[in-house]
């Protein structure tokens, strides 16, 4: 498994990246640890009730009730790359679709025991859903800071299980 580490040094991203020549890139988070697992995501462990699932070229998992991305990642050995998320599929503010990561895991076992698609959100998220209740897509332009998606982000529900972005796949 590589580490790479990335800093903001007078509004340019430096990076300590080998060089790759048939490797994708991620930009990470600044100040960020972006975790790269060539092989395989590591199963759900921890905090996190379900997953992997490989969709955009990273491991997602789901979040048990109340807890943000920030320790599944933790506990998985990985890092919240939210930001590095943000840019791989659009923005379904009005209503999940089938592209979103709360999709699939609504589809393939529902571990979140989400009863049907949600409406519109605000949240700014990749996606989530409330134990018993329904679920939402990702809306990164979203302006209320407590879906518990991107770092340092609180939870702001007890019932509510986030779609976690912890491990990048590299790929050929």
């Amino acid at each position: 498994m590589r580490i790479i580490q990335a800093f903001l040094v007078i509004g340019i991203i430096f990076s300590t990246l080998p060089a790759f020549t048939s490797q994708k890139v991620v930009i990470v988070p600044l100040g960020g640890t972006f975790k790269i697992n060539s092989k395989a995501c590591p199963a759900a462990t921890g905090d996190a009730i379900a997953g992997p699932t490989e969709m955009y070229n990273m491991c997602w998992y789901l979040s048990e009730d109340g807890v943000n991305c920030d320790k599944v990642c933790a506990d998985l050995g990985g890092a919240n790359i939210a930001y590095g998320a943000e840019e791989k599929w659009e923005n379904n503010c009005t209503r999940p679709q089938a592209d979103d990561v709360s999709s699939w895991f609504y589809n393939n076992g529902n571990p979140g025991n989400w009863t049907m698609r949600g409406g519109g959100t605000g949240y700014h998220t990749l996606g989530y859903g409330y134990d018993g209740g329904v679920y939402y897509g990702k809306c990164s332009t979203g302006t209320n800071y407590t879906s518990v998606s991107y770092p340092s982000e609180p939870n702001g529900n007890t019932d509510r299980n986030v779609v976690c972005p912890c491990f990048g796949l590299m790929k050929p």
